[in-house]
């Protein structure tokens, strides 16, 4: 089978990486907000507590709040704002790896010097937005960036599919000659003798 050939992926299967990269993704998110997200509903509607104030007021606190009403809160928040960090920069760690291996040709191993560089320039885009106008601002940027990138992410479908499908061609351009050499190694049926 076909395996991806992006650095994470390497030697594994579709079926492995569609597994690891969109269905495991998704039921972790769906735990996650049905948890959460019925904990919260529980909270104002059972018991009163002010989540939903707490979301008017500031949708990005608002999670802090949920955990301040809940026992061990503190320590919840502390976990989530470790989660948070460690998301923020793993990302910011695998958008600087791509950019630096899109921008030397396709290079796996891109020089600490390009990686400063692009680390900088997203460091510097990030800060300059939340300067300019907060949290908006970065929100905005995001789908104003998002909308180009969706031919990006079409161009790299359309290379997926025409991937699989060579390979697929291949593998069974394989198969009949093999099947035609162990025809051709068997020799020519002999019918059987009365």
């Amino acid at each position: 089978m076909w395996a991806c050939s992006s650095r994470a992926s390497r030697g594994r299967t579709i079926r492995e990486f569609i597994l690891g990269t969109v269905l495991a993704p998704t039921l972790a998110a769906f735990v996650w907000f049905s948890v959460f997200g019925g904990t919260a509903l529980h909270l104002q509607i059972m018991q009163g507590v002010p989540i939903a104030d707490a979301v008017n007021a500031d949708v990005s606190t608002a999670l802090f709040s949920l955990f301040h009403a809940l026992p061990w809160g503190a320590l919840m928040s502390g976990v989530a704002t470790v989660l948070v960090l460690v998301f923020f920069v793993t990302s910011g760690d695998s958008a600087v790896l791509v950019l630096g291996m899109m921008s030397t040709r396709g290079n796996e191993n891109p020089s600490a010097r390009v990686k400063v560089v692009w680390g900088l320039l997203i460091s510097g885009i990030a800060v300059s937005l939340l300067l300019a106008g907060g949290v908006k601002a970065v929100q905005t940027a995001t789908i104003v960036f998002a909308l180009p990138f969706t031919a990006v992410i079409l161009l790299m479908a359309l290379a997926l599919w025409r991937g699989v499908k060579a390979d697929w061609e291949a593998e069974d351009r394989r198969d009949r000659a093999l099947r035609r050499r162990l025809r051709e190694m068997a020799g020519p049926a002999t019918p059987p003798q009365p």
